[in-house]
C-alpha cells in the first residue's frame, strides 16, 4: 500500500467501530393445513414426516427466511482521491413460519387427526429450537465477520460504489452459508424423530 493509502487508512482505523448488529423478529406463525391428502403429502415430503405403510399422513415444514438491512459509514480524504467504508448498524430481520399439514382423508377422523397432530407438533418443537439457536448463531457470526471486514483497505473515491456492494454482498454470502448449513442440521435432528417404532405407533394408535 502506498504511503497515501496507508495514511487514510490509519485515519480509518482511528474514527470507525465495530457495528451494532440487532435480530429483528417477524412473524413465528405456525399455521395448521387439513386439505392436501395422503397423496400430495408424499409427493412434497422432503426429510421428515410421519409416513403410513405406504404414503405420509401427516408434514411439518419450515419457511425460515432472513432479510439484511445495513448502513456503511464512509471516511473520504479528498486530498489523496481516497475513501475508508465500514458497516455502521445491521440488522438481521427473521421469519420463521411453520404448517402442520394432517392429510385431508383424516379430517373427520378425530383420534387419528389428533395422533397426526401430536406427533407433528415433536417437528414443531425441534423448529423451535433450532430458531432460536440460530438466530443467536447469525447474530454471533456476523459480529465476528464485520470485526475482521468492517474496516475496508484505503480506496479512490471513484470506488466507493463498487466497495459497498461488495461489502454487502460478502456479508450476504457469509449469512446464506450459515442458513444452509443449519439448515441441513435441522433435518437431520427431524429425521430422528420419525423412527420406524414411531411410525408404527402413529398408524396403528386408532385400530
Amino acid at each position: 500500500m502506498s504511503t497515501h493509502a496507508q495514511a487514510a487508512d490509519m485515519d480509518c482505523r482511528k474514527f470507525a467501530k465495530l457495528p451494532t448488529v440487532d435480530i429483528i423478529k417477524g412473524s413465528t406463525a405456525i399455521k395448521k393445513d387439513y386439505t392436501k391428502t395422503r397423496q400430495n403429502l408424499t409427493s412434497r415430503e422432503k426429510s421428515f414426516s410421519i409416513k403410513g405403510f405406504s404414503e405420509t399422513l401427516g408434514l411439518t415444514t419450515l419457511d425460515y427466511q432472513v432479510r439484511l438491512e445495513y448502513s456503511i459509514q464512509t471516511l473520504t480524504n479528498k486530498r489523496y482521491n481516497l475513501e475508508c467504508h465500514w458497516f455502521d448498524k445491521i440488522n438481521i430481520h427473521i421469519t420463521a413460519d411453520q404448517t402442520v399439514y394432517v392429510a385431508s382423508e383424516f379430517t373427520t377422523d378425530l383420534c387419528m387427526k389428533n395422533e397426526i397432530e401430536h406427533h407433528e407438533m415433536k417437528h414443531v418443537a425441534i423448529n423451535r429450537t433450532f430458531i432460536k439457536d440460530i438466530n443467536n448463531i447469525l447474530k454471533r457470526e456476523v459480529q465476528l465477520h464485520t470485526r475482521y471486514n468492517a474496516l475496508v483497505k484505503a480506496q479512490p473515491i471513484e470506488k466507493g460504489k463498487y466497495v459497498q456492494e461488495l461489502m454487502g454482498k460478502m456479508l450476504t454470502e457469509h449469512i446464506n452459508e450459515i442458513k444452509e448449513k443449519h439448515l441441513e442440521q435441522n433435518l437431520k435432528a427431524q429425521a430422528l424423530v420419525d423412527t420406524p417404532a414411531e411410525y408404527k405407533k402413529v398408524s396403528r394408535a386408532c385400530d
